[in-house]
């Protein structure tokens, strides 16, 4: 049975990987690699901020010490905030009413600009007026991969102790079931 696209139970049990290695890999494998593999086309926008959404969910649980729910729109925000830290606490509502109430729910007009135009619009804010929120999709999935790759870096090395208890604790808490 498959843990992870690279690892199985077996492989985690026996010690060849750790929670922090099975965790990078189902976070890699299963939302990032697959939001790549869409940046190439031009309709991918949509498939992207979704899987992207799982990302920041999961990232505020692990965070948190699994003290957050896995699915609701504060984990959603939560998780933005750590990943995009710059932007405005209304920018990650709207993302998360956006992909919550939106998106998800088939509201496809909802008041957002998805979209892969360097420079020309907002990546993560709203356009003038205030109204519609710009989402470079491209590069948010750049600025996730970097917190994907620094976020478990500093995990491995112990760089911040109360992180790795958080994430153990999170891990504590996926186990139990």
């Amino acid at each position: 049975m498959q843990l992870s696209p690279r690892f199985s139970i077996e492989d985690w049990n026996f010690g060849v990987c750790s929670d922090i290695d099975a965790a990078a890999d189902q976070l890699d494998g299963w939302l990032l690699k697959p939001a790549a593999a869409l940046a190439g086309d031009r309709n991918g926008g949509v498939p992207v901020l979704l899987l992207l959404a799982q990302y920041y969910e999961t990232i505020h649980f692990y965070s948190s010490g699994g003290r957050a729910g896995a699915e609701d729109r504060a984990a959603l925000v939560g998780g933005l905030e750590q990943v995009l830290p710059t932007s405005s606490p209304e920018a990650r509502e709207a993302f998360a009413r956006l992909v919550r109430g939106g998106l998800m729910r088939g509201k496809l007009f909802a008041p957002a600009f998805v979209h892969n135009e360097p420079g020309s619009f907002p990546d993560f804010d709203f356009l003038p007026g205030g109204k519609v929120l710009a989402v470079n999709w491209v590069r948010l999935l750049e600025v996730v991969r970097a917190h994907h790759e620094a976020f478990f870096a500093g995990l491995r090395l112990g760089e911040d102790l109360a992180a790795l208890d958080r994430f153990n604790d999170a891990m504590t808490v996926r186990k139990k079931g």
